[in-house]
C-alpha cells in the first residue's frame, strides 16, 4: 500500500491525524479496519472511516486506472472517534451501514479546502428543479468571488470568470452538503435545496458551534471548455486540447439514433467537431421556459433549422436510445425574463448547461437518469448530425427493487456497522463487477445489428447501471442466468 496525503476534509480537520492509503483495484484488498503507524509508545492507532473506489474521472464503466483508497483517522486517547465525527454532522441518523458508508466517502472527496465561513453564509430554499433532477444550490456574485480568490492554484482568468463550482459543505448548522453552486445575482448568500443534504445538521445540545468549511472539487468552466471557447473564436485548436476518437459509448448512441453511416462517419472525422462537455446547473432566473436550455458562450455558433435551434444532448453512461434527446436551444430573450437577467446569461462564457426550472420530471432525469450535482452532459451543436438524428420516444425506466430499508437509526454504533459494510468481500466484488458489465454489455451492442436495442446488450446495460446505484442504494442487480457467465458469474 501507498500512503497518499491529500487534500480533503478529513486532512484539515483531523489535522496531522488523517492517514489515506492506496491499492489497486482487485479480487481481493488489505484494506483492514485498523492500522498501526509507528512502535511503542509513540505509535498512533488509525481507524478506517471510509472506503471508496477512485479513478480518473472519464472512465464511466470503471477502468484499469481505478484504486481503492482507505481513509483513516487516528484515535485520541480517552475519546471516542465517533463522538468527534458526530459533531460535525448527524451520522447517527442515518439508517443504514450502506448509506453511512457512501456518506463517509465525501469526506475524503479531494479538493481545495476553505475555512472561515459561517452558517449565517448559508440558507435553504425550495428545490429548484426536482428531487430527482436535483444537487444544485446558488451561490451570490461575492461570495462567489471570496472562493475563487482563495483558489490561487488556477489562473486569474479561470477564477475571474468561473460561474459554477462543484463543492462539499461540512459544518454542524448544514451536516453535510454535496452538489454544485451556480453564481445567481441578487443574492448575499449559499442557497441549496433538500436533494444537497446528505447527512442533516447536528443538535445544538451536541456542537453549539456554526463554522462551515467549503472543499471546491471542480470548477467550472473547465479548462477543456476555455480551450474549446478559443477554438471557436479563432477556428485553430490549442495546445493541450488533443484530437481524440469518439468514445464508443456514444457512437453506439449515435447509431441507435439512426444516425446514417456517412453521416456518423464524417463527424468522427471531423478536425474539430462541434462538442463539448458542459456541467448541469439549474437556471439561475427561473425564466427559461420548460423543455428549453440555454448554452452560454454558444449562442453565435448555433444554427436554426426551420427557425428552430436544437442540440444533442446526452449523459454517460448513456446505454438506452432514448438517453439522447434533441433540446431546443433559447437564443432569445423570453417574455417571463427580465432584460437584466437575459444579459447576464449571455455574459456566462461556454462551460455550463442551464436547465429550466419548474416540471415534475425535469430535463435532467430524463437524460440518462441525469441529475445536477456535478454530472457532465455532452453537447453536439452539429447541424447535420443533430438533424439527423431520430430522437426515440421516452421509455419508462422500470424501477429496480431496492434492499429492505431500515426502519430505525443505527445509533451510536453506526461507525462500526459501517466500517463493517466497507470490509465486506462482496462489496468488494461489486465494485469490480461495474467494468466487467460494461465490457460484456458493449461486446454483445457491437457484435449485433441491432447495437443497442439488443436484448441481452440491454440486459447487461440495465445490470451495470443497477450496480452503480447499489453502491449508494442498496438496490438489487438483476443479471440473466444465461449471462452470468459472460461477466465471470456463477
Amino acid at each position: 500500500q501507498d500512503k497518499k496525503p491529500q487534500e480533503c476534509f478529513l486532512t484539515s480537520h483531523f489535522k496531522g491525524r488523517a492517514l489515506c492509503l492506496e491499492e489497486p483495484l482487485a479480487k481481493t484488498s488489505s484494506i483492514k479496519a485498523h492500522y498501526e503507524h509507528g512502535e511503542g509508545q509513540h505509535g498512533q492507532r488509525f481507524t478506517l472511516v471510509s472506503v471508496k473506489v477512485e479513478n480518473d474521472g472519464y472512465h464511466f464503466w470503471g477502468g484499469q486506472k481505478q484504486c481503492l483508497r482507505g481513509a483513516y483517522v487516528a484515535e485520541l486517547p480517552g475519546r471516542e472517534l465517533t463522538e468527534e465525527l458526530e459533531e460535525i454532522a448527524n451520522f447517527a441518523a442515518l439508517k443504514s451501514a450502506r448509506k453511512v458508508a457512501s456518506r463517509m466517502q465525501l469526506l475524503q472527496s479531494p479538493g481545495t479546502v476553505l475555512e472561515g465561513f459561517r452558517a449565517a453564509d448559508l440558507e435553504k430554499i425550495p428545490e429548484p428543479l426536482s428531487k430527482d433532477s436535483g444537487g444544485c444550490g446558488f451561490i451570490g456574485p461575492e461570495l462567489l468571488q471570496r472562493l475563487t480568490a482563495q483558489l490561487t492554484q488556477l489562473p486569474r482568468q479561470r477564477r475571474q470568470q468561473t460561474t459554477s463550482l462543484q463543492v462539499r459543505i461540512f459544518g454542524p448548522r448544514v451536516g453535510v452538503l454535496k452538489g454544485v453552486l451556480t453564481l445567481k445575482h441578487g443574492i448575499q448568500t449559499i442557497q441549496y435545496p433538500a436533494s444537497m443534504e446528505k447527512v442533516g445538521p447536528v443538535g445544538p445540545s451536541r456542537s453549539p458551534a456554526d463554522w462551515i468549511t467549503v472543499v471546491v472539487c471542480k470548477v467550472f468552466p473547465s479548462e477543456p471548455s476555455f480551450k474549446i471557447a478559443t477554438m471557436l473564436k479563432t477556428g485553430v485548436r490549442p495546445k493541450g486540447l488533443p484530437w481524440k476518437k469518439l468514445s464508443s459509448m456514444l457512437e453506439q448512441l449515435l447509431k441507435s439514433l439512426e444516425v446514417p453511416a456517412e453521416e456518423l462517419m464524417r463527424y468522427t472525422k471531423e478536425p474539430i467537431r462541434k462538442e463539448a462537455f458542459l456541467v448541469g446547473v439549474a437556471d439561475p432566473t427561473g425564466g427559461l421556459p420548460e423543455d428549453s436550455i440555454f448554452l452560454p458562450g454558444l449562442q453565435e455558433h448555433l444554427t436554426a433549422c426551420e427557425g428552430i435551434t436544437e442540440v444533442l444532448v446526452t449523459r454517460c453512461p448513456c446505454v438506452q436510445p432514448s438517453d439522447g434527446k434533441r433540446l431546443r436551444v433559447v437564443t432569445e430573450r423570453p417574455v417571463a425574463m427580465s432584460p437584466v437577467d437575459w444579459q447576464a446569461l449571455n455574459q456566462r462564457p461556454l462551460g455550463d448547461l442551464i436547465f429550466p426550472r419548474g416540471s415534475a420530471h425535469a430535463l435532467p432525469e430524463r437524460i440518462a437518469e441525469g441529475d445536477l450535482d456535478g454530472d457532465l452532459y455532452w453537447v453536439c451543436w452539429d447541424l447535420s448530425l443533430v438533424a439527423s438524428a431520430k430522437e426515440e420516444p421516452e421509455v419508462e425506466r422500470t424501477e429496480t427493487a431496492e434492499l429492505p430499508r431500515a426502519s430505525a437509526e443505527l445509533g451510536s454504533a453506526w461507525l462500526k456497522l459501517a466500517r463493517q459494510h466497507m470490509l465486506d468481500p462482496e462489496v468488494l466484488q461489486q465494485r469490480n463487477l461495474i467494468r466487467r458489465l460494461y465490457r460484456a454489455a458493449e461486446k454483445r451492442a457491437k457484435s449485433s445489428h441491432l447495437g443497442l436495442r439488443d436484448p441481452d446488450a440491454q440486459a447487461l446495460f440495465r445490470a451495470y447501471v443497477q450496480c452503480i446505484d447499489s453502491g449508494k442504494h442498496g438496490n438489487e442487480i438483476d443479471i440473466p442466468k444465461h449471462l452470468r457467465k459472460e461477466v465471470g458469474l456463477k
